[in-house]
Parts: C-alpha cells; structure tokens; sequence
C-alpha cells in the first residue's frame, strides 16, 4: 500500500486560438504559417484535461511530456501572459480555480501534473513481482524528479514540494527494499535499507508538518511507515548479532524495534487497514523474537544489554530523477522570438521620445517663442492697420483656423470638467491617506488609555512620522494646483470672448474687428513699413517650414522601423541574447538616419534668430517713425486687431496648461494610489501589533493569577494536542467555508 500524487484540475481552454490571436495582434507575421502546429498544441492542451485519477496509461506520460516541450517552445517565442490558465489545486482538498496569465505558471502546474502522473504507474504496478517492484522504484525517482524541478516555483511553497520529493524516494527505496527481500539479500544490508527508508518518511514527515496541503491522513500513514521500517531495520541487526553470538546486543536491538512499533501504533488512525495489517505482523514477530532472547539470554548467556547502540547507517539507493524528454520538437520555428518585438517596442518607445525631446519640444517652443514674440510688438496687426485697412489680416484667419483645429472653446471647457473631476479624485485620494492614520491614531489612543504603561509601542505620532509628512506633502501640492487651476479659469474668462469670435469664422471676427480709417501713409513710415512687412513674412514662412519640418519627421519615424534591422542582427547570429543591451550600439546606429534632420533642424533655429533680430531692428524704426507723424497712432481697429493677437498666444498657452495640469493630477494618482497603499499596510501592521500586544499582555495576566493554581494542578503538565491545519478544532465550533 502506498500514497500517490492526486492529479490536479484544469479548465479548457483553446490555447491554439489564443497564441493565434496574439501572432496576429503584436507579430509581423501571418498566424496562417502555423496552423498545424496551433492545432496541434490545441489538442495536447485539451488532452491534459481529460486525465483522471488512478487512469492513467503510457500514453498520458507521453502527452503531458509532448505538451511540456511545446511549451518551452511557447515560452521561447511568446509573451509569458499570452493566455490565462485555470488549475484547481487537489493535494489536500479541491480549491480553486487559481487564474493566472502566465506560461511559466502553466509549465509549473504541468510537471507537477506529470509528477502525479509518474506516482499513480508506479502506484498501479504489482508488489509482488520483481518486474513490478522495479518499473514501480523507476516511475517514483521520476516522479521526485518532477518535484524537484519546481524548486523555486510561483505556485508551490517549498515544504509541501519537499515533502511529496522526499515521500516519493522513501516509497522507490522501498521498493528497491521489497526487492532485496524476494531476493534473499543478506541481513546486514536489508537493515539498511530499511533504516534509509525510514529515513526518507522522516524528512517527508518534517516537510510535511510545515506545509498547510499535506492532509492528517498522509502525516499518520508515513509516521507508520517511518517507525515500521525502523523497527524492520532493528529487527534485521539483531539477526546479524545472533549469527555473531552478540546476544545482548541482539536484545538491545529487538527492544528498540519494540519500541518502534509501539510508536508505530500510536498514528494508526486513518491509515489504511492493510498497512496496519504489515505492522502488525512485523509487531508480533519482534515481541516474539524478543520474548526468546530475553529468556536465552537471562537462563543461558548472561550477556549484559547494552543501553546505546551504535547508530544504524542507511544506504540510499534510489534519488531524485528528472524526466528525460525523447522528442525534443521544436515549435514555431519559424516564428520571431517575442523577445525580438519587445526590444523592438522599446526602442521604437525611445526612439518616439528622442524625436520629441529632440526636435518636436524645441521646434513648439519655438514656435511659442515667436508668436510671442510677434505678439509683444503687436505684429502683424499693427502693419496690417496700415497696409490692409478694410480686409481681414491673414494671420487672424490662420489663428482662427487653428484654434478651431485645435477644439476651441470646447477642447478648453472639456479639459477643466476633466481636470475637476481628476483633481476631485486626487482629494479624495488624501483624505483616505489622512482617514487611515486618523483611525490608525484613535485606535492607538484607546488602547493607550486602557492599559497605560503597559502599552510600551511607539505613539502613533512617531510610529506614522515618515506617513504623515507624505501625506502633508500631498496636500500641499494639491492646494498649489487647485490655485494654479483658478489662475488658468481666470486667464480663459478674460479672453473668452474673442475666442467666441475666433470660432464664429470670418463674419463673427469682421464684427468684432471696428472698421478701418483710410488714410494715406506718410511716405517716412512707408519705407520701413515694406521692410517690416517682408521681415514678418519671413516668419510665417519660417513657421509654416517649421510645421512642415515636424510632419516630415512624424512621417520618416514612422516608415523607419527598426524591428527590420534587429531581425537581420538576429538571423546572423541566433544563439546570441537579444535584449536592449545586446541591441543598444544598433540602436545608436539606427537613430543616424535623423543626423540630416538635426542638422536642418538647427539651421532653422538660426534662421529664426536672423529673422526675430530684423523684426525686432525694422519694428523700433516703424513705431519711432510713426509716432513723429501720428499724435494717437494706435486706432480702436489696431486696439482689436493686438488684442486678437494677444489672445491666440494666450490660448495657445492655456492649452498647453491644461496639458500639463492633467499630466500632473495622473501622476498624483499614481504616486498617491502607493501612499495610500502604505497607509493601508501601516493599519493593518498596527493593528497585528498591537492584537500581539493585547495577547502578551492577557498572557502575562493568566500566568500571574494562575501561578499558585498551576502549580498544585495535576493535570498542569498535560499539553492539549495541537491541531494539524485543515483538522477540525472542538474548540472552534463547526464553520462553513
């Protein structure tokens, strides 16, 4: 009678379709290319789920081992959170399912599975037989092969993992014991190996005890096993002692094989009745050989029995072996390894981050830079009073153009609702921070008050310092943006008219702007006001090849994928790692390609401070001529037409505000979402604190008020046995999970 593994339970789950989905969502590649070999995963995953307990054949071996070398090849080339898995756990009771997201956890769950698979043939096969007894100690080194193998694993702690691997070795050693049995080994080495199997039970018995899945049943079977054979060894020494005219020491060793059965016998509840049945016949048989030696040595050798025996040393014939796999195909060969997109991902990621902090950033603020600074020398309005006195100024209709481009009053409305609302969160967010210490605190405080010095913890005030000053921090953040918030809603009421005209088109800004007042220009002013007008030309056109600089850009980062250039590197040399850091010098290589795009780039900056100096000379000598010849040069049309100017400067600054506060609320959830998570840890660590506390304090009450008591009570020394996890406890009554 031996145990076995139970075999664990899984959910179907159509893992062809799954990796199809995931080739055709984030792989250049067609999932056509692979569906036979989809299709065949698919089957080796559906089969895993037909297995049942205690039927089990050759074949279930080879289709577990097929599927575990189709996953190596699934984890090789794809992400490890391609599908999600569902296993019910069974070794002590069945829970479950546990859902998770990775290959790796699913490789896991499977070697276990062939682990179980390995214990139940070697389960199935005859004791009686030598062929049985071998093919029975081979399936069972496996098996603690399997097991061994999960060191380490996500799912399985480690004395649960110890106890099934040592379990298994005793049971092979057992085997490998039955076997010198039947063959007449002599007596010396049997006791032996029967004292290396006990051993073996006796390590699975201490991993046992320390895990929450090995079942009573299973403690109690292998305690018999464990003084079983250890008694069995005793027994074989004192033969060997007999043949060596060793009689008191032939007794010593039948009292200690005595006294192994009767130990044995203690943990017979719940084992199975042929096991006891084994221990019982070994039991009569030692009493028996013991009653005859104690007499023949007591009437006839008068041999003194010793009181230590020297230590019986085992022999270990059997180990833990890890599973050979025959078949060792490989799958989706022709696949790119996943490690390939995602390095790819990342330096796309960098590359995208380059361009912007590179080229895009600078090339806005630039272009921020001068329309302020048109916008500060009331340019081209000024001119276009002038020059144009009864048409619409192009630059007006292009700033309309583009802040109706840009969402208008809409995108400006839509954003502070947004901002609101996140800002309302990112509140709440600190008065959870501040809620959990405020309680954390009032806990404290009465616990504090009823009992006094004895209540020797750090005050709460000390113990959340490092807490509190986060959380102070938070706020004071918070109450700077939300002003920062007002200022902005300030700034877009003051300019929310003339942004109603720009977004009203061509009728609503020709009724805002006054009409012109024709007039000739003083030939002094005309002059300068040519110059001026060329200059400011100059820089819409520097403005409009800006733009169409950062659209070319956009365009070549696009079609300049680098994933073509990792792939040749790869196909070179396909044992090297890929990763960022084997990739890096072909990244530095690849962002060559915008060397030219640097280049133009500044040669654009310096364009803009040539032109931004001619504007900036042209423009004192047009306004110094104009005020020799105008007593009020500015008109109520010239008024509007800076004011209109002013506003699209201003718009386009509070549209980036508004970028930045919504940027700036997110992150504040994110960093605050870990600062309430510790609040939550510090509540929780204090409140077991302090129920540690309470406990030693209640404790310290009892031993003093039941000191005297104790020490006349008769039953004081007796331990209450301790309940195994899992066992039912009286003392707890009867739950329902």
């Amino acid at each position: 009678m031996s145990l076995y593994i139970p075999l664990r339970q899984t959910l179907p789950l159509d893992l062809g379709n799954e990796l199809r989905n995931c080739i055709q969502k984030h792989y250049f590649q067609s999932p056509s290319m692979f569906d036979r070999e989809l299709a065949e995963i698919t089957k080796l995953r559906q089969a895993l789920g037909t297995l049942k307990d205690l039927e089990l054949t050759p074949a279930s071996e080879k289709d577990i081992k097929a599927y575990l070398v189709a996953l190596e090849s699934i984890i090789a080339k794809f992400p490890d959170e391609v599908a999600e898995f569902s296993w019910y756990s069974t070794l002590y009771s069945l829970t479950g399912p546990d859902r998770v997201r990775s290959v790796k956890v699913e490789r896991e769950n499977v070697m276990f599975q062939l682990a179980a698979v390995y214990s139940q043939m070697a389960h199935k096969e005859s004791r009686y037989s030598d062929e049985g007894l071998k093919r029975s100690c081979a399936y069972l080194q496996r098996a603690a092969g399997c097991i061994n193998s999960l060191e380490g694993s996500q799912i399985f702690d480690r004395n649960t993992l110890q106890c099934l691997s040592f379990l298994m070795q005793a049971e092979a050693q057992e085997s490998f014991y039955n076997k010198a049995i039947s063959s007449g080994t002599k007596d010396s080495v049997i006791a032996r190996l029967a004292k290396q199997t006990s051993d073996y039970y006796t390590l699975a018995i201490s991993h046992g005890d320390a895990s929450d899945l090995i079942r009573l049943e299973w403690i109690n079977f292998m305690q018999v096993k464990r003084y079983h054979f250890a008694a069995a060894s005793h027994l074989r020494v004192a033969t060997v002692k007999l043949d060596e005219f060793q009689y008191g020491e032939q007794v010593a060793h039948l009292q200690a094989a005595s006294q192994h059965c009767k130990t044995a016998s203690k943990y017979s509840r719940y084992v199975d009745k042929l096991v006891l049945e084994d221990l019982g016949g070994l039991t009569s048989t030692v009493n028996e050989a013991l009653k005859v030696a104690e007499f023949d040595n007591d009437l006839v050798y008068l041999k003194p029995v010793p009181k230590d025996l020297k230590p019986i040393v085992g022999a270990p014939m059997v180990q833990a072996i890890e599973p050979v796999f025959e078949n060792k195909k490989q799958y989706f060969t022709d696949l790119l390894p996943f490690t390939i997109i995602k390095v790819a991902q990342a330096f796309r990621e960098r590359q995208d981050s380059y361009i912007v902090s590179k080229f895009v950033d600078p090339s806005n603020a630039s272009l921020k830079m001068m329309a302020q600074f048109l916008a500060e020398r009331n340019l081209p309005a000024s001119i276009d009073t002038l020059q144009r006195p009864e048409t619409m100024p192009d630059s007006i209709i292009e700033h309309s153009q583009e802040i109706c481009s840009l969402g208008g009053l809409r995108i400006i409305e839509t954003s502070f609702d947004a901002i609101k609302k996140l800002a309302w969160e990112c509140e709440n967010l600190v008065n959870g921070c501040q809620e959990r210490l405020r309680i954390e605190a009032d806990e404290d405080d009465i616990l504090r008050k009823l009992k006094g010095n004895r209540w020797s913890r750090l005050s709460s005030k000390e113990a959340s310092a490092e807490l509190q000053k986060k959380v102070t921090s938070m706020k004071t953040y918070l109450e700077q943006a939300e002003q920062g918030d007002d200022h902005i809603w300030d700034s877009y009421e003051t300019i929310r008219p003339y942004l109603e005209a720009y977004c009203g088109g061509f009728r609503a800004l020709k009724d805002l702007i006054p009409p012109a007042r024709i007039e000739d220009i003083d030939p002094r002013v005309s002059e300068v006001l040519l110059q001026l007008r060329e200059a400011v030309n100059e820089a819409s056109e520097l403005t409009k090849r800006r733009k169409n600089f950062l659209h070319r850009l956009e365009v070549k980062a696009r079609d300049n994928n680098i994933l073509p250039r990792i792939i040749e590197e790869y196909k070179k040399n396909k044992s090297q790692q890929v990763d960022t850091q084997s990739m890096e010098m072909l990244y530095r290589k690849h962002l060559q390609i915008f060397n030219d795009d640097s280049n133009h780039f500044e040669d654009l900056k310096q364009q803009q401070i040539q032109i931004e100096s001619k504007i900036d000379k042209f423009n004192n000598e047009f306004v110094s001529k104009l005020q020799l010849v105008e007593a009020n040069p500015k008109s109520p049309r010239q008024e509007m037409l800076e004011t209109l100017e002013t506003t699209y400067t201003k718009y386009l600054e509070l549209v980036s505000n508004l970028n930045e506060g919504s940027k700036f609320y997110n992150d504040f959830l994110g960093r605050g979402s870990v600062i309430l998570k510790e609040c939550d840890e510090f509540l929780l660590q204090r409140r077991a604190e302090g129920r540690e506390l309470e406990l030693s304090l209640s404790e310290e009450n009892d031993k003093s008020t039941s000191k005297s008591y104790d020490e006349h009570d008769p039953l004081s020394s007796v331990v209450s046995p301790q309940a195994k996890p899992g066992a039912w406890n009286p003392n707890h009554g009867i739950v329902f999970d």
